[in-house]
């Protein structure tokens, strides 16, 4: 991020919206930024609050949001497929030219205005993001090797210290901040319930 001082704004790249985000909320959170085929699949990072999952896509500011739809090869099926399935867990974070709340958030498939606050209140368990990430990695378009769940994501733990493990492995890092599974049952029956899209649909 700089500031252009002509015209008093700030300029953001998408890589220093992102450090922004962890640099003021990774208290208490397990981050994983994705990279290579895990980013083309899913998203820039996975979080971890409570024992609860959220996907999360930075953008180096509003005007960028639209680049999402070249992502999929039929992204209109892929949001009414998944709109309301992703609300309390896709987001998109964006950098604007605020020097106090320099930092906003939509819904990723709603468009619907979230606070950052309100994102790391929500999230869901294990089994309905996991379900989530498939559903949602077969409306992306096709790259490299393969979609794989098993690529490696880097952790930043609540103690600051770090450890690489696969995405499962994270899923699993923290078991002591899992929640009661039947709580969460009706939301992963609703998902696995949701038809699955047709190969090459």
């Amino acid at each position: 991020m700089v500031e252009d001082n002509k015209n008093n704004t700030l300029t953001w790249w998408e890589k220093t919206v992102e450090y922004a985000f962890v640099v003021e909320n990774s208290k208490g959170l397990a981050i994983a930024p994705l990279d290579g085929r895990l980013e083309e699949s899913f998203s820039d990072t996975v979080i971890k609050n409570g024992g609860k999952f959220s996907l999360i896509e930075f953008k180096r500011d509003k005007g960028c949001l639209g680049s999402e739809r070249g992502k999929y090869d039929k992204y209109d099926i892929a949001e009414k497929e998944l709109k309301d399935y992703s609300e309390n867990c896709h987001y998109l974070i964006y950098g604007t030219d605020s020097k106090t709340d320099f930092l906003k958030a939509q819904g990723y498939f709603s468009g619907t205005e979230i606070t950052i606050k309100e994102i790391l209140k929500q999230g869901v368990c294990c089994q309905f993001f996991e379900e989530y990430l498939a559903i949602l990695a077969e409306y992306k378009k096709r790259g490299g090797s393969g979609n794989g769940l098993s690529s490696v994501a880097f952790i930043i733990n609540v103690e600051n210290t770090a450890q690489i493990l696969t995405l499962p492995e994270m899923m699993e890092a923290f078991p002591f901040l899992e929640l009661d599974p039947a709580q969460d049952q009706d939301q992963v029956q609703d998902l696995v319930s949701a038809p699955a899209p047709a190969p090459g649909a």
